[in-house]
C-alpha cells in the first residue's frame, strides 16, 4: 500500500479492490505526509488574490498534484476534505523500502555531476561538424560586432549571444563552442528533479541515470548545435505549462511565453511543440468538460471515477491515432488538396486545420453537454486557471514577452534592420515573426537528410533500445492508471516522434527531442519494475534484475564507443554528411606551419583559397588567418593564383588542369554513411538486413545493403589540395615528420573494407 493510505470519500466509495477503504485524509495531513523525509521549505508571500481553486487534481490525476501545491511558492487553493483522486502510485511503488527523499537527492545530485563530468571529458577531440563551424563562426562574428542578424538558414540567434559570452571569458575554442551544448544537456539532467513526487523515489532516480548514459543525450550534449539548447527549453516549457494547469501563479504565464520566445530564438522546431501542446492542451479540455459539475466539483462516485480514468486513457489513444493518421495523409501527396477543391491553401496547413477542426468539434460537443448540466465557465478547471492569473498578470506576461521578443532579435535594441539575405529580407522584428515560418514551411517539399519516413523508427532503436524496452513498461503503467503527468509525456513523445517522421529534415541530432518524454516514460519503467522485483521471491528479482543490468551495461558502453571513439567516424549513425574528417584539423595546423616557414623564408604571408564546397569548417578554424582564405570557384573560373588551394574533387579536372608549378595532395573533406534500412530497389530481405543490423550492434560492422552496391558504404568528399613546389619542398626540408602521413582512418570489414585504413 501507499505510505499515503487508499484516501476515498466514506460517502461514494470506490469498487473494492479486496480491502477496507481508508479513512479520509485532510489536505493538510497530506501535505505533511507528502514531505516526511525533506526539510520544510519557506514559503514567500501569497500572490494577490484571485478567483478561488479546488485543490482536486485534473481528470485521471494522483495525488502527487495536491502534493506538489505544498511544494509551490505560497499555497492558494483552500483545503477541500472530500477530495477526490486516484492514488499515489508513484508512492505506491517506490514502498516502504525505498530510499528517503534526502538520499535521492544526493543520488540525483551526484548523477547531475557525473552527466556533466562524462559530456566535458575530451571535449574536443571531435573535429568540428560543418553546423558547429557555422555556429562558432556567427558567435565570434557577434562578439565582434559584426553579426547581421537573424537568418532562419542559420537558426539563432539567442545561442550567438550566450556563446558569444562564453567566448569573451574563456576565449575562442573548440571547447568553449560547444559549451553552451554541455550545459545545457546537463540542465535537461536536473529538470526531473522537478517532477519528483510524480515519478516517486525510483522512478526520478531511474530517469535522471538514462538522462546521463544515454548514446543519443550524450552524444548531441557534447555537439557545438542548438538541439541541446532548444530541449533544454522545452523541457522547460512543459514543465511551467503542467505547474500552471495544476496550481497557477501570477508568473507562471510570463515564464512560459519568454520560454516560448527564447524557443524560438534558437531553433524554428517551436512551432512543432506548439503544436504538440496545443493539440494536448484541446484533449485535456474536452476532459475536463465532460467531467465539469456546477460549483467546479468533480463526481465522487465510482462510476463516474471509472468513467474518467477510460476517457483520460481513450481521448490519449484516439487523439493520438487521428494525429498519427493526419500526418501519414499529408505525407501520400502534397498536391493531394488539388482533388479536395482546394487551390488556393497549403496542403499541409489545410489538414491540420481539418484534425484541429476535429479536436474543435469533440470540445465543442463536450461544452454543450456540459452547459446542460449547469456547468458556467469558471466550474472548468483551465478557464479558472486563467482567470487565476488576474489582470495584472497577464498584463505583466505580455509586456515581458513583447520586450524580451525585441531585445532577442535586435542583438538587445542595437540593431534594427535584417541581415538582407532571400531567406530574411524584412526588417529585424518582421523577420523574427515571419521569416521563420515562411523558409521552413517552403522547405518540407525539400527532404533534407534521410528521405525514409522510417529514419527514426531504424535509428533510434538501434541506440536507445534499452530505453524504449523500458519506457513500454512505464507508458502500460501509465495507460492502466493514467495521470496529467503521464498522459502529458505518452502524447508528447508520440506526437513528437510522428510530427518529426513527418517533417522534411530527418537528421540524427533530431533524435534527442521525440527521445526525452520516452526517457521520463523510462523511469516510470524503472520504478514499476522496482516494485514488481520488491515484492518477488529472490529468483524472480535475479530475473528482472539481471537483464536491466545487462541492458544499462551495454548502453553505457555503447554511449562509450560513440562519444569518444568512434564519435566522428561514419559507421556511427550519429555522424552525418557534414562531419568533418580528422585530417581538416591537422590541415589547419599545416597552414599554419606554412605561415611561420614562408615568413622566414620570404618574408610574407602565405596565400590560400579554399572553394565554398569545402569552405566549412575551415572558415571557422581560419578565421585569424592572416590571408583571405574564402573563394567561390567553378569550371569557368581562372584559377586563383594563391600559394595553398582546396578544390573538390569535381573541380580537379577543369581547374586544378590550369595550375601549374604545385604538388597535389588528395585527402578527404568530410564523410557519411546511409546504411540500406529496407532493401531499396531490391526489396526487404529480412534475414539478410537483421544480420547486418545485429553485425552493426555488436561491432558497428558497416554493411553494403542487400545487393552489393558499393554505393551504399560509407562515402566521403574527397578533394585535393594544391601547394606550391617551393613551398612544399620548404616544408620537407624543414619538418621531422612526413607531413603527407595523415590520421589513421576508420577500417571497414567485407566488401567496404577500405584500401587505405
Amino acid at each position: 500500500m501507499s505510505d499515503l493510505g487508499d484516501t476515498r470519500t466514506a460517502e461514494a466509495p470506490l469498487e473494492p479492490r479486496g480491502e477496507d477503504p481508508s479513512p479520509v485524509v485532510s489536505s493538510g495531513e497530506r501535505r505533511a505526509i507528502a514531505h516526511e523525509g525533506e526539510p520544510p521549505e519557506a514559503a514567500p508571500a501569497p500572490i494577490a488574490p484571485g478567483p478561488e481553486l479546488d485543490a482536486s487534481p485534473w481528470p485521471g490525476a494522483d495525488i502527487a498534484d495536491n502534493a506538489d501545491n505544498a511544494d509551490n511558492d505560497g499555497a492558494t487553493a483552500p483545503d477541500v476534505e472530500a477530495v477526490e483522486v486516484d492514488h499515489d502510485w508513484a508512492t505506491e511503488l517506490d514502498g516502504d523500502d525505498a530510499p528517503s527523499w534526502k538520499t535521492v537527492g544526493r543520488v540525483v545530485a551526484g548523477l547531475v555531476v557525473f552527466g556533466l563530468v562524462i559530456r566535458l571529458a575530451d571535449l574536443a577531440g571531435r573535429p568540428l561538424h560543418h553546423d558547429e563551424s557555422l555556429d562558432a563562426w556567427f558567435s565570434w562574428k557577434f562578439l565582434n560586432g559584426t553579426y547581421e542578424g537573424y537568418d532562419p538558414v542559420y537558426h539563432g540567434p539567442l545561442r550567438f549571444y550566450v556563446s558569444a559570452l562564453f567566448f569573451a571569458v574563456m576565449g575562442e575554442s573548440v571547447f568553449v563552442t560547444r559549451l553552451l551544448a554541455v550545459l545545457s544537456g546537463t540542465v535537461v539532467l536536473a529538470l526531473p528533479w522537478l517532477w519528483r513526487r510524480d515519478l516517486g523515489r525510483i522512478g526520478t532516480i531511474g530517469a535522471v541515470a538514462l538522462l546521463a548514459v544515454s548514446p543519443s543525450m550524450l552524444y548531441f550534449s557534447r555537439m557545438g548545435r542548438e538541439d541541446a539548447p532548444f530541449l533544454a527549453l522545452t523541457f522547460g516549457i512543459v514543465i511551467v505549462l503542467l505547474a500552471f494547469l495544476r496550481n497557477p501563479r501570477w508568473w507562471h504565464p510570463a515564464a512560459l511565453l519568454v520560454l516560448l520566445v527564447s524557443s524560438m530564438a534558437v531553433k524554428e522546431s517551436m512551432f512543432l511543440v506548439v503544436f504538440i501542446l496545443g493539440s494536448f492542451g484541446m484533449t485535456v479540455l474536452f476532459q475536463d468538460l465532460l467531467f465539469s459539475r456546477p460549483g467546479g466539483a468533480h463526481a465522487v462516485d465510482g462510476a463516474r471515477r471509472w468513467g474518467r480514468t477510460r476517457a483520460a486513457r481513450w481521448t490519449t489513444l484516439v487523439g493520438l491515432g487521428l494525429m498519427i493518421a493526419t500526418f501519414a495523409w499529408i505525407g501520400v501527396d502534397p498536391g493531394e488538396a488539388m482533388s479536395l477543391g482546394v487551390t488556393d491553401v497549403d496542403p499541409t496547413l489545410f489538414k491540420l486545420a481539418l484534425y484541429g477542426a476535429a479536436l474543435g468539434l469533440a470540445i465543442v460537443v463536450a461544452g454543450y453537454d456540459a452547459f446542460n448540466r449547469g456547468v458556467a465557465l469558471d466550474d472548468v478547471r483551465l478557464f479558472r486557471v486563467v482567470r487565476h492569473v488576474g489582470g495584472l498578470g497577464w498584463a505583466f506576461a505580455i509586456v515581458s514577452t513583447v520586450v524580451w521578443f525585441v531585445a532577442l532579435f535586435t542583438q538587445f535594441f542595437t540593431r534594427f534592420s535584417g541581415p538582407g539575405s532571400p531567406t530574411a529580407p524584412h526588417s529585424a522584428l518582421r523577420n523574427g515573426l515571419v521569416a521563420g515560418v515562411e523558409y521552413w514551411l517552403g522547405e518540407q517539399d525539400t527532404v533534407r537528410g534521410d528521405a525514409r519516413w522510417q529514419y527514426y523508427l531504424a535509428v533510434i532503436p538501434a541506440y536507445e533500445w534499452f530505453v524504449l524496452a523500458l519506457a513500454f513498461v512505464g507508458i502500460v503503467a501509465v495507460l492502466r492508471r493514467p495521470s496529467l503527468l503521464g498522459q502529458l509525456l505518452i502524447w508528447w513523445g508520440v506526437a513528437s516522434f510522428t510530427v518529426h517522421s513527418w517533417a522534411g529534415e530527418r537528421m540524427p541530432w533530431l533524435i534527442i527531442h521525440p527521445l526525452l518524454p520516452f526517457v521520463l516514460l523510462a523511469g516510470i519503467g524503472v520504478a514499476v519494475l522496482w516494485r514488481f522485483a520488491r515484492d518477488a521471491r529472490r529468483a524472480r528479482r535475479i530475473v528482472v534484475a539481471a537483464p536491466v543490468l545487462v541492458g544499462l551495461a551495454v548502453t553505457m558502453y555503447t554511449s562509450y564507443e560513440a562519444a569518444y571513439v568512434r564519435g566522428g567516424e561514419p559507421q556511427e549513425l550519429f555522424v552525418q554528411a557534414a562531419q568533418a574528417t580528422p585530417e581538416v584539423p591537422e590541415w589547419v595546423d599545416r597552414l599554419h606551419r606554412y605561415e611561420r616557414l614562408v615568413q622566414a623564408e620570404f618574408g610574407r604571408d602565405v596565400t590560400v583559397s579554399i572553394d565554398s564546397d569545402v569552405y566549412w569548417p575551415y572558415g571557422w578554424y581560419l578565421r585569424d588567418f592572416p590571408s583571405p582564405t574564402y573563394a567561390v570557384l567553378d569550371q569557368d573560373s581562372d584559377p586563383p593564383d594563391s600559394d595553398i588551394i582546396f578544390l573538390p574533387h569535381w573541380d580537379r579536372a577543369t581547374i586544378g588542369a590550369k595550375l601549374e608549378g604545385y604538388v597535389e595532395l588528395d585527402y578527404e573533406h568530410r564523410w557519411w554513411w546511409v546504411p540500406d534500412l529496407d532493401g531499396g530497389s531490391d526489396g526487404f530481405h529480412p534475414a539478410v538486413t537483421v544480420s547486418a543490423w545485429a553485425n552493426w550492434l555488436w561491432d558497428r560492422e558497416v554493411w553494403d545493403g542487400t545487393t552489393d552496391d558499393p554505393s551504399d558504404c560509407p562515402g566521403s568528399l574527397v578533394g585535393t589540395v594544391y601547394v606550391r613546389e617551393e613551398i612544399y619542398e620548404l616544408e620537407q626540408r624543414y619538418t621531422a615528420t612526413n607531413p603527407d602521413v595523415y590520421a589513421a582512418k576508420p577500417g571497414y570489414d567485407g566488401p567496404c573494407a577500405r584500401d587505405d585504413a
